[in-house]
């Protein structure tokens, strides 16, 4: 927290009402050991993002994104999604991020995308190989929030 920012004292007293500290030994050791080389696998998350969302922008027929399943490639038989849009900051709001951007930074780790085909966003969502537990919950929120 920035102790000379407007809401300091109001976060700084609700922080220290209700903070509990419930970090284990274990997962301290952890956290400490896994941000070593935090600033190694952050370089690499900027530039592989980066690739990605460059081949899906440049696909001469629309963007292409194709999604094999371990099962699938013995089977030969990928997933094929069009893809409409694809936001990254780097396309979308470079000008704003790169006011911003430390000078070795990147455009990060995140990007977003539509489907051409709204109606197979299901079936991409299912053959992403990820925990999705905490996206569900996002949607919920967002859905709930939202209307």
């Amino acid at each position: 927290m920035n102790s000379k920012g407007k809401y300091y004292s109001q976060f700084f007293e609700t922080f220290q009402k209700e903070y509990e500290d419930l970090l284990w030994s274990q997962d301290a050791i952890f956290l400490e050991r896994n941000s070593r080389n935090f600033i190694t696998r952050a370089q690499q998350i900027n530039e592989s993002t980066e690739i990605i969302c460059e081949y899906l922008s440049q696909h001469p027929k629309g963007f292409i994104l194709i999604l094999y399943f371990i099962s699938d490639l013995f089977l030969n038989n990928p997933f094929i999604f069009l893809v409409k849009q694809i936001y990254y900051p780097k396309f979308n709001s470079k000008e704003n991020y790169d006011s911003i951007k430390k000078s070795q930074g990147g455009y990060g780790g995140l990007f977003s995308l539509v489907l051409k085909d709204e109606s197979k966003t299901p079936q991409f969502f299912d053959h992403l190989n990820f925990c999705k537990v905490f996206l569900l919950f996002f949607f919920f929120l967002f859905f709930f929030f939202s209307n």
